[in-house]
């Protein structure tokens, strides 16, 4: 990528000098930030070009109606950054999803195999989605919330897991993020998306695959070119 990207996120870091608490204007620095760099060199067609914030937890509320607001109804490309530490271990990790497919309410999963999950630390991996098998797989992504419902009609309300997933299952999806914002679970395999861990891995003795993980810092951007973003 040719063109720095002045960037200040609690994910990601920051690679510039200045534009916060009056201290001068927002100078990029010459070297891009080594995370941003790492998904670049992932594919720099979706990651080289230009990058706005959809959503900050920060900035914008720990609400899940502002993330909604946020990205469903952007039409293009989108990378979910989520840095979270594990409730019983404290380790820390930051990982995510990007997809292509717009977001949309659903009572189900949807999208195409343009999307991925990774992990940025304390490793870089990327976990691309697998060829469909007859019903296996092919759960890309997720978002369910009470604003699928009517609140005028009762009878549509229904038990399916409320925030937005990828992967897995309704039951036991591979990433999830709960509608308020405060834990996402993740597993290290599903029948969606190559194996790998996504957060911090568990203990050696501990067997479970499946750990809830506190959200420390949560952001959605818009990524892609000019013409996309």
């Amino acid at each position: 990528p040719g063109e720095v990207l002045p960037l200040t996120s609690p994910a990601l870091g920051r690679n510039h000098r200045g534009g916060t608490r009056g201290d001068g204007p927002c100078l990029p620095t010459t070297v891009m930030n080594p995370a941003v760099f790492a998904l670049a060199s992932v594919s720099s067609s979706r990651f080289g070009g230009g990058w706005y914030r959809l959503f900050s937890g920060e900035e914008d509320g720990w609400t899940f109606l502002a993330l909604e607001r946020a990205i469903v109804g952007y039409g293009g490309p989108t990378l979910l950054i989520i840095r979270a530490a594990d409730d019983e271990t404290g380790a820390a990790a930051t990982f995510g999803a990007y997809t292509a497919t717009k977001w949309e309410r659903r009572r189900d999963f949807y999208g195409t195999p343009d999307c991925f999950l990774y992990q940025l630390a304390p490793e870089l991996r990327v976990c691309r989605p697998l060829p469909r098998v007859g019903t296996r797989g092919g759960h890309y992504m997720y978002l369910h919330s009470d604003t699928n419902v009517a609140s005028c009609n009762p009878a549509r309300r229904d038990d399916l897991p409320r925030g937005l997933g990828f992967g897995g299952t309704l039951a036991c999806p591979r990433l999830f993020v709960d509608a308020g914002l405060e834990t996402v679970e993740a597993s290290h395999q599903d029948s969606t998306y190559e194996l790998g861990h996504l957060a911090a891995p568990p203990p050696p003795d501990d067997p479970r695959s499946r750990r809830a993980h506190r959200i420390e810092s949560l952001e959605v951007y818009a990524v892609g070119d000019a013409a996309t973003v």
